[in-house]
């Protein structure tokens, strides 16, 4: 009986070490992503991004790191596509409305970053002073 135990205790460990849940494997691509991203590796992080994107399409996380991306690319209205997708499917995504603002103030679109970055507070965001004072 006991080595019954013991080998049902190794099995079961092994079950729950190689079992992963789609919430765990979502978010090891998306921190491995935000690695690469970190170290400018952005084909990498992309790869990462698509294979969080095979297991749940609608994570708004993974859109709003690919606007992140399109960002730095200097590639504004890709980056606002993305942010869009991401507000979309998470409506309190404080982030993706403040690097939304950004992008329309690159673009010159004053109404548009105004209108972000005022959400973007009312969403409890409270770094934007100095972007939000020639708003109201």
């Amino acid at each position: 009986m006991k080595r019954f135990l013991t080998f049902s205790v190794v099995v079961l460990s092994l079950f729950l070490y190689t079992c992963n849940s789609k919430t765990e494997r979502i978010h090891r691509h998306i921190l491995k992503a935000n690695e690469y991203i970190h170290l400018s590796n952005y084909e990498a992080a992309l790869k990462e991004l698509d294979k969080c994107e095979q297991i749940d399409k609608d994570n708004p996380m993974a859109s709003y790191l690919r606007g992140n991306i399109y960002a730095t690319h200097k590639q504004y209205e890709q980056a606002i596509e993305m942010y869009d997708i991401a507000i979309e499917l998470d409506e309190y995504f404080v982030d993706a409305y403040i690097n939304r603002g950004r992008s329309w103030f690159y673009l010159g679109n004053k109404d548009k970053r105004c209108e972000d970055f005022l959400k973007a507070e009312s969403l409890g965001a409270t770094n934007l002073k100095d972007d939000t004072k020639f708003c109201k």
